[in-house]
């Protein structure tokens, strides 16, 4: 089986806006209307956990409700990091499902919409395969290593990724590593 941990417990204190991102609209829709459609409606994810946080729970609660996302098992209130909302949606999921340690659990960051069919396809396949698996996208941009102001390197960009979500695992291993 396959499950789907989507984290939306965060502030969004980076982005700065006066409301939380989660629920600004895209194309007609709140944006995490999209990214628990993408894993809901994936033919690959049985169950879905959401991690969110005290001011965007019922918001979420209600959105699947209204759009009628089946295989929304949970939804959880998160904790003050994104390693506690992981533990407590992971520790809701393994209450609820009692997964197998081949199981496959894929995390996801609610505030990335365009998660592709591909995308999850292929950390499925690539936790299978190896344990674990994320998805990575080769970095464009020039990157240069600082120390105070100075340039100590410039790092080669052909050995670069951009770590992204979803990042996929085998039950076993992430329930290791969430104790450790």
């Amino acid at each position: 089986m396959n499950y789907a941990l989507i984290l939306a417990a965060g502030q969004g204190q980076r982005m700065k806006a006066k409301e939380d991102k989660l629920f600004m609209y895209a194309a007609g829709y709140p944006v995490i209307y999209y990214t628990i459609a993408a894993f809901n409606d994936h033919p690959e994810i049985e169950e879905v956990y959401i991690a969110a946080n005290d001011l965007n729970k019922s918001h979420i609660e209600k959105l699947v409700k209204n759009f009628r996302f089946k295989n929304v098992k949970a939804i959880v209130t998160g904790g003050t990091t994104r390693q506690k909302s992981l533990e407590k949606a992971f520790a809701e999921m393994e209450k609820q499902s009692k997964p197998k340690p081949e199981d496959i659990v894929l995390v996801h960051n609610g505030a990335n919409p365009l998660v592709s069919l591909d995308e999850i396809y292929e950390v499925i396949e690539g936790a299978n395969k190896t344990g674990a698996c994320i998805v990575g996208h080769p970095v464009k941009s020039t990157i240069k290593e600082i120390d105070d102001q100075t340039i100590v390197k410039t790092h080669d960009r052909k050995k670069l990724f951009a770590a992204e979500t979803p990042q996929a695992a085998r039950f076993e291993l992430l329930k290791s590593s969430l104790h450790k």
